[in-house]
């Protein structure tokens, strides 16, 4: 018996050691809810969302858009694009969080329009450039309400690049291929832009050589002279008169991979008194312009063998300014638009420069003429259209369509696009300033100097 009574009391003291209090009231949940003004959307739409959540301190929402999260009781947001946009708000309390979403959408506006275009007042003028990162094209967008009448565009409207957001209007890229830039805002999208970027390409350096023959009485030529203006082409030629950074260089502008020097000896091999000069006559005779019938005879008579030299003919004119440059021709299996097919020279041709006698060391105007002058004699056409805006005769696609009456108008050209842009192409015009080739012209030029006759060029060295 007294055994039996230390058993029961060692079990009573047991249970007594394993007892617990009992829990505590537990926290109620939150219960997250939230109400905003029913009715038709427009971007950019103005919300004032209403927080009637229950048992929480803390608010997390998530307007569905891309934009930041915030941590407000009862925020106003702005939709400004069109969509259909999931707010999420998370309630948290001392017993746990909840999830609360609704769905809004949110029309485009029909009182706005958004206008996409080049930026005025820039090189090029034209939805092309180089992938190499640093060309540039600069894009404006204008709102207009529903009038017609421009206002304001805030900075919700943004710029796309391929559906990918853009940091900045001026646009660069390392990707070849086209590229759709488009700005959107206010639930709306404006036009799109196509821009061709294209990989630049390296070539084997061409150098031709230049003999300028003297044809009527002036003793003042020096070759100092002439190395001054042929240091001055080449630079035009390797694109290197603007710098990335400079509004005059148009984003298409390329190294030809061209260069000029002036010509050693003549035909016979003798050494040249003046380096690059050939006195031909002082003949006194006063001409109009290099397409005078005495001027070409007397050109065809001075000039050396073509596949050894470029001919600069230095003539005697009245008019200053009457410069030309002869095109060259190509075999009828290797055609180009705008340039004639047909045989070779004999070792007398017209083909070359005709450049007014009473020329100046001016780098500003008679320089970039001098390389404009070269430009035609390796294809190339003028820039502008006479009369017609439906048309583009210089067969390039990266320069823009402008109408002849542009050139006397100052450096600022209106393309028939309706882009403002500055006129700085080799072939425009009357621009003091041009110092451009671009990716095309380039192509075009490079094809005669593949194929054409009349040229100092590897081909002509074994044609028969």
């Amino acid at each position: 018996m007294k055994k039996k009574l230390y058993f029961s009391l060692w079990i009573a003291l047991v249970s007594c050691a394993q007892k617990t209090e009992p829990d505590p009231q537990p926290k109620p949940a939150p219960v997250a809810s939230f109400a905003f003004a029913e009715g038709e959307y427009y971007a950019p739409a103005a919300l004032t969302f209403t927080n009637t959540s229950q048992n929480a301190t803390a608010y997390a929402w998530d307007f569905g858009d891309g934009t930041t999260p915030v941590t407000e009781a009862s925020p106003k947001h702005i939709f400004h694009q069109k969509g259909t946009f999931t707010v999420t708000l998370t309630a948290t309390g001392p017993g746990g969080s909840q999830r609360m979403t609704k769905s809004l959408t949110v029309k485009e506006n029909p009182e706005y329009r958004l206008e996409l275009k080049l930026k005025d007042g820039l090189a090029g003028g034209m939805l092309g450039m180089l992938a190499n990162g640093k060309s540039a094209l600069a894009f404006e967008v204008t709102l207009y309400d529903k009038a017609g009448n421009p206002i304001p565009a805030a900075s919700a409207v943004k710029l796309y690049d391929n559906g990918s957001e853009l940091t900045s209007s001026v646009f660069k890229t390392t990707a070849e291929g086209l590229h759709e830039i488009q700005a959107k805002g206010y639930g709306i999208s404006s036009n799109t832009l196509v821009v061709n970027a294209r990989k630049d390409a390296v070539f084997e350096v061409v150098r031709i050589p230049l003999v300028f023959h003297l044809m009527y009485k002036n003793d003042t030529w020096t070759t100092a002279d002439l190395q001054q203006m042929i240091d001055y082409v080449n630079k035009l030629y390797a694109g290197a008169l603007y710098d990335d950074t400079s509004p005059k260089r148009d984003p298409n502008t390329v190294n030809t991979y061209i260069e000029f020097y002036l010509a050693d000896t003549d035909p016979t091999g003798r050494t040249l008194p003046k380096k690059g000069l050939d006195k031909v006559s002082d003949d006194p005779t006063l001409y109009g312009t290099g397409s005078d019938p005495l001027v070409v005879k007397n050109a065809l008579a001075a000039s050396w063998n073509p596949t050894k030299y470029l001919n600069v003919f230095l003539y005697n004119s009245q008019y200053p300014n009457a410069a030309n440059g002869a095109y060259p021709t190509l075999p009828a299996d290797k055609p180009l638009k705008g340039v004639g097919t047909g045989i070779a020279s004999s070792a007398k041709t017209s083909y070359g420069v005709y450049w007014p006698g009473d020329f100046r060391i001016d780098p500003v105007n008679y320089f970039p003429a001098f390389a404009h002058e070269l430009g035609h004699c390796l294809s190339l056409l003028h820039v502008f259209q006479e009369g017609n805006c439906n048309q583009d005769l210089d067969y390039c696609a990266d320069t823009p369509v402008f109408l002849f009456e542009e050139v006397n108008k100052g450096i600022v050209r209106n393309a028939c696009s309706g882009v403002k842009f500055l006129g700085t192409n080799i072939m425009d015009y009357g621009v003091p300033s041009s110092g451009c080739f671009t990716f095309d012209q380039r192509t075009r030029m490079r094809h005669i100097l593949d194929w054409a006759y009349d040229l100092p060029t590897k081909i002509n060295q074994t044609r028969k």
